[in-house]
C-alpha cells in the first residue's frame, strides 16, 4: 500500500511526460506566434515598398509628360 500523498513511479513519469509535452506545445505555439508576427511585418513592409514603387512610377509618368518624353 502506498503512503498517502505519494505518487507511484508510473504516475510521476506520466506527470513529468505530460509536463514535457505541454512545454513542447507551448514552445511550438510561441514559435508559431513569432513566425506569424514576422509574416505580418513582412506583409506590411511589402505593402510599403509596393506603395513607394507605385509612387515612383507615377512620378516617372508625370516627369515624362512634363518634358514630352515617352516612357
Amino acid at each position: 500500500m502506498k503512503a498517502k500523498g505519494k505518487s507511484s513511479p508510473i504516475e510521476k513519469n506520466r506527470i513529468v511526460n505530460t509536463f514535457k509535452d505541454d512545454t513542447s506545445a507551448t514552445k511550438v505555439a510561441l514559435l508559431c506566434n513569432r513566425r506569424k508576427a514576422d509574416l505580418e511585418k513582412l506583409i506590411k513592409d511589402t505593402e510599403r515598398v509596393a506603395s513607394m514603387l507605385l509612387s515612383l512610377f507615377q512620378l516617372e509618368e508625370t516627369w515624362a509628360k512634363s518634358f514630352g518624353e515617352d516612357s
